[in-house]
């Protein structure tokens, strides 16, 4: 009897892990305004950024999943701050 070889399940965006460098290029800031999200006692801090997940002793990652959730809440809020032609034109009367 042979053993099947172990399938792994694709990288999908569910299910991959980014680490830290990656992570912070995937949302296009700096590895320390990421750093400055998850620190409570920094006034940069975002209580809605993603958790990291402790992979070893030295490596962490985040889950793109949630990396792109909270990407999208962050256009959202941008999107309803925005103003729109109509209101443009009436601030200018």
């Amino acid at each position: 009897m042979s053993s099947s070889p172990v399938r792994r399940p694709p990288d999908t965006s569910e299910n991959r892990i980014l680490r830290v460098t990656p992570s912070a290029e995937h949302l296009g800031i700096s590895r320390q305004l990421l750093y400055r999200k998850l620190s409570p006692a920094d006034p940069l801090f975002d209580p809605d950024f993603p958790k990291p997940i402790k992979l070893s002793a030295r490596a962490t990652g985040f889950l793109e999943c949630e990396l792109n959730e909270w990407l999208q809440i962050k256009r959202q809020k941008t999107e309803r701050k925005l103003p729109t032609k109509r209101t443009v034109k009436e601030r200018a009367k």
